[in-house]
């Protein structure tokens, strides 16, 4: 128990703030100018300044299809990841020895999941433009979220393993461009509105604090433990 609780012992106050204001501006989607504006007919929150930056940014394939492509590129970074953790559980035999930000990181991804799948059951607005011929949910945009919060845990990741300098900046500037350019091609491409865009921007920096404090933490507990060193007996029948 005490070491649960010597986990869980971080400063969570910005991921609370944010998670607020996700959740207030879910709360105004819902409630404030709502008006048919989407395909269908089909109502959209804060309808007036939806419309009025959709109508001035228009749609954009080359943007489509550019965001698509980055989003397989984290797609490889979340594989790359888990494999990584895999093996240190295999080689540890124990997943209480894996890297305690790795859990972290495992723990974030399986946020991302979670919201995902509980804003496709409610959906609270749809895409702009019908994209595969039939209505999807576009709040918040699934793909900046993911990019946004597979990019700063990478980046993360990056700066505490990578121990040359040269290799960790590049690897660091590459994850961050690709976020960058994901979050404005999302919103350029058309597939969603600009609240949806916003909103993905609030939740995945809620769940990107989450998890810098928790592997911060996690990693402080990790270092703080004693190593185990081997008794002379073991090492006698090891000898032998």
């Amino acid at each position: 128990m005490e070491t649960v609780k010597k986990i869980f012992k971080f400063d969570f106050t910005p991921t609370i703030i944010l998670y607020i204001c996700f959740m207030v501006l879910t709360g105004l989607l819902v409630y404030v100018d709502v008006q048919p504006i989407g395909p269908g007919g089909s109502l959209v929150g804060l309808g007036t300044i939806n419309e009025y930056v959709f109508s001035h940014i228009g749609k954009s394939v080359f943007w489509y299809n550019l965001t698509q492509l980055l989003g397989k590129i984290a797609i490889l970074y979340m594989i790359g990841f888990a494999v990584y953790g895999l093996v240190q559980w295999v080689e540890r035999q124990k997943i209480r020895r894996v890297d305690k930000d790795l859990i972290a990181l495992a723990i974030l991804y399986i946020l991302i999941a979670l919201h995902y799948v509980v804003f496709q059951l409610f959906i609270i607005n749809f895409r702009p433009l019908l994209v595969i011929n039939k209505m999807e949910a576009s709040y918040p945009s699934s793909h900046t979220m993911l990019l946004i919060c597979v990019m700063v845990s990478a980046i993360l990741q990056f700066h505490y393993r990578i121990k040359k300098k040269a290799l960790r900046i590049v690897a660091e500037i590459f994850s961050g461009a690709v976020m960058v350019v994901t979050v404005v091609g999302r919103l350029l491409s058309g597939v969603h509105w600009f609240t949806d865009i916003l909103g993905a921007i609030l939740l995945s920096a809620a769940l990107s604090t989450f998890y810098y404090a928790l592997a911060k933490r996690m990693r402080a507990y990790q270092a703080s433990q004693p190593v185990k060193v081997k008794t002379k007996k073991k090492k006698a029948k090891r000898n032998k």
